[in-house]
């Protein structure tokens, strides 16, 4: 591992209306504090926040619990928040944990930008 290279990235742009926020690296005890504030901070501007965990190398307990506040922050402003996994290791971590039981998480970018543009909030965005 290149020690000049961060730990983890996040960049943030409006596609179709969604803040979309590509995580890039690993998403654990040592990054997941960065993860948080994004993901908050984005519900505080945006109805719908979507979370891309496509380029994701690696999601610990601290980064599931980054994802589920920020889905917290977003329920509690009105909003819709949604997650992207396509990676089979991160998403066995989210499956473990059965936090997909309560965010909607899907395997591509097509499908979460669908459930956040619906008109009806999804079930599964209930806790």
């Amino acid at each position: 591992m290149d020690p000049s290279k961060p730990l983890l990235t996040t960049a943030e742009v409006l596609r179709d209306g969604i803040c979309v926020i590509e995580v890039v690296g690993r998403l654990d005890s040592h990054t997941s504090g960065q993860a948080q504030d994004a993901f908050i901070d984005a519900t505080h501007r945006h109805p719908r926040v979507l979370i891309d965990c496509s380029r994701t190398t690696f999601m610990s307990s601290a980064g599931l619990r980054a994802i589920i506040l920020g889905h917290r922050a977003a329920r509690d402003a009105g909003g819709k928040f949604a997650v992207c996994i396509p990676t089979p290791a991160v998403m066995e971590t989210v499956q473990v944990a059965a936090i997909d039981k309560v965010i909607t998480i899907t395997p591509t970018i097509e499908q979460a930008l669908a459930q956040l543009k619906s008109p009806q909030r999804s079930s599964r965005c209930k806790e």
